[in-house]
């Protein structure tokens, strides 16, 4: 399973003599890209971005269905390059409490109607609201090693939250179904994005507007510069180890 890669349009590739971007897929795009947890997260409806900083770091509604009851959690999202200090890159993802309260400790303002100066949806009001939730989450970090290959790797996830089990393994158990769950679905997400790039299907929905060719672009070149300092990394650090021995 890749973790990052970037696919380039064929020459042969033009929808209405618009613009071609390339394409990513991988795992690690999966798990920090909100835009596809639709579409392979189970229960989760919809995301919207509410602010992007940058490529790497953006704030986002995420709406889940659990049977009638919808959960709206709001997310913030940073992807982080450690190469030069460890040789991983990773993600974190923060709830909005989490930085709504970092953000006050470190001198910024804050209040219920804003996170980091953005503006966020009120609830609805009416009978509606006894279906809609907003839920909220601490934080959890994701480190990986890429391996020399590009494809293997160790990874190491980090998750702070409140729990009210009163027995430790039960907090284990759930999580470790929620991971031999999710780990199926992401390899299962992620074969499926890079078929429909073979089959040329992912080139008929590229961006036309030049904003949205320009933030696409810069995404890829964010991506990529990560994954190929993080790959000549393990590659370099593999021919130390072999030259020691």
């Amino acid at each position: 399973m890749n973790f990052i890669q970037v696919h380039w349009p064929p020459p042969a590739a033009t929808v209405d003599s618009g613009p071609q971007v390339p394409i990513l897929t991988g795992a690690f795009l999966n798990l920090v890209d909100c835009a596809t947890w639709p579409d392979w997260i189970i229960c989760c409806k919809e995301t919207t971005i509410l602010h992007r900083w940058g490529p790497g770091e953006y704030l986002a509604l995420v709406n889940m269905n659990v049977g009638f009851i919808d959960l709206e959690v709001i997310l913030y999202v940073y992807i982080f390059d450690h190469v030069e200090k460890d040789g991983s890159f990773g993600g974190v993802v923060a709830g909005g409490d989490r930085i709504r309260n970092a953000s006050t400790m470190a001198g910024g303002s804050g209040d219920g109607d804003h996170i980091l100066g953005v503006s966020i949806p009120k609830k609805e009001g009416g009978w509606l609201r006894r279906f809609r939730l907003q839920v909220d989450v601490d934080y959890a970090v994701k480190h990986v090693h890429v391996g020399s290959d590009g494809k293997s790797a160790k990874m190491q996830f980090v998750l702070s939250t409140d729990e009210h089990c009163p027995r430790d393994w039960m907090v284990k158990y759930i999580f470790s179904a929620l991971a031999k769950r999710t780990m199926p679905m992401l390899a299962r997400s992620v074969a499926k994005a890079e078929l429909a790039v073979k089959r040329g299907v992912s080139w008929a929905v590229c961006p036309d507007d030049a904003d949205d060719v320009s933030a696409a672009c810069a995404k890829v070149k964010f991506f990529e510069r990560i994954f190929q300092r993080a790959l000549a990394a393990a590659n370099g650090a593999k021919c130390v180890e072999r030259s020691s021995r």
